[in-house]
């Protein structure tokens, strides 16, 4: 059964999520003008437990859609190497329900309460930024958030997310 909800419960149905939390972060001393080419890094193989192909395919599409909106070119020699992980974790919580009884005419009263525990599951889809040259990463984004299983995968809901992570980074896309 854990199998079948992770199967389906891909990540880029966090874009159902109520709240998702994109994060950026790089050195404000690096020098992203002198980039003009990029590549992705070999798939990481332990995504495909989390993800199908279809899924992987719209990720990659998305990143290089965006990549290509902030004038950067596809290249078997690149200024710049992107890499792209997911990660899904089963995370607990637990939901507490009181009752009061009594104490309406009187201060005396007595109330239960009963816990309910669930699980639940979070996704992440990361992306680092690499300067192929120096070895160095200069740029790390990430989207996290829980993941619903009620909405449907779209490539448009993937480029969101993918936007949005984006959006944190330093060189925006031509058309702004």
């Amino acid at each position: 059964m854990k199998n079948f909800i992770l199967l389906f419960s891909t990540l880029f149905l966090i874009a159902s999520c109520q709240t998702v939390k994109y994060i950026a972060d790089y050195s404000p001393d690096q020098d992203f003008s002198s980039y003009k080419t990029y590549n992705l890094m070999k798939w990481n193989e332990a995504n495909n437990q989390f993800i199908n192909g279809i899924d992987k395919e719209r990720i990659l599409k998305a990143v290089h859609k965006e990549m290509a909106a902030r004038g950067y070119t596809l290249s078997p020699d690149p200024d710049l190497m992107l890499n792209v992980n997911v990660i899904i974790e089963e995370r607990k919580g637990t939901h507490a329900y009181t009752t009061y009884m009594g104490g309406y005419y009187t201060p005396f009263g007595y109330g239960v309460t009963t816990y309910q525990e669930y699980t639940y599951l979070v996704g992440s889809l990361i992306l680092d930024v690499f300067d192929h040259k120096d070895k160095k990463q200069v740029w790390h984004g990430a989207a996290m958030g829980e993941v619903s299983q009620n909405r449907e995968r779209t490539d448009e809901g993937v480029h969101r997310i993918v936007s949005r992570i984006l959006s944190k980074y330093p060189v925006k896309p031509l058309e702004e």
